[in-house]
């Protein structure tokens, strides 16, 4: 059994979704990376196959119930308790982000590609507060590169523009068989607010408790850049 750490910085860490076939997962009771094994409750009857796991940290039982998704392909679904897979939001992504990040992962398990057009419109959302114009998300993230965005970052951007706008036009993704890839869209949101959000509040946080006198040399070595504080 593992214990979630409590990491520095705002990005959720070593979370694991949740799901019947893995050993060990964020147990959806206490939210603890731990052992789940699969518990004595088996009910199987004309209205479907239900099974339970229990958490070897918390001793509570979590409800499985095998469902057809859109595509007829049937899983294990979590029923109970009633959360999402997704990981917890970035606490640094602004309001506006977060709303459409919470209710994509609220949607995720009965609609994937629902959840990757919504985080599509987050990240879209999350250009506009970058300083971009946030009505084309495709130009946005080409302006972002043009000023020093990260390739990786800029890969996270273009999976969830891309995969989003699959989701909401007929293409060659198909979130309903690849659902890891709708859970993998959410841990990207939360990379691209770490990188661009998080990470230079924290380092202008403790730049900013340098002396002013120092800042200034930087600041004149610089040719007058300003340097915050």
């Amino acid at each position: 059994m593992a214990r979630r750490s409590r990491h520095t910085g705002r990005m959720p860490a070593n979370y694991i979704a949740p799901a019947i076939e893995k050993n060990a997962f964020t147990c959806p009771r206490c939210d603890t990376l731990a052992t789940q094994k699969s518990a004595d409750v088996v009910v199987d009857n004309q209205y479907g196959e239900m099974r339970a796991t229990r958490c070897s940290s918390c001793n509570r039982l979590a409800v499985w119930e095998f469902r057809a998704t859109s595509s007829s392909e049937r899983r294990f679904i979590l029923v109970y308790p009633g959360k999402s897979p997704a990981p917890p939001p970035n606490e640094d992504l602004p309001d506006d982000v977060k709303h459409d990040y919470a209710e994509a992962a609220d949607i995720l398990n009965r609609s994937p590609k629902g959840a990757a057009a919504l985080l599509r419109l987050a990240v879209q959302r999350l250009c506009k507060h970058l300083g971009e114009p946030g009505r084309n998300i495709n130009d946005d993230i080409g302006a972002l590169v043009k000023k020093g965005l990260s390739p990786l970052i800029q890969q996270a951007m273009d999976t969830v523009r891309i995969t989003g706008n699959e989701a909401v036009h007929p293409g060659e993704i198909n979130l309903e068989d690849d659902r890891e890839l709708a859970l993998a869209l959410f841990d990207f949101v939360n990379i691209i607010a770490q990188e661009l959000i998080t990470t230079p509040k924290r380092v202008q946080s403790i730049y900013d408790r340098l002396p002013e006198g120092k800042r200034k040399q930087v600041a004149k070595r610089d040719g007058g850049v300003s340097t915050g504080g």
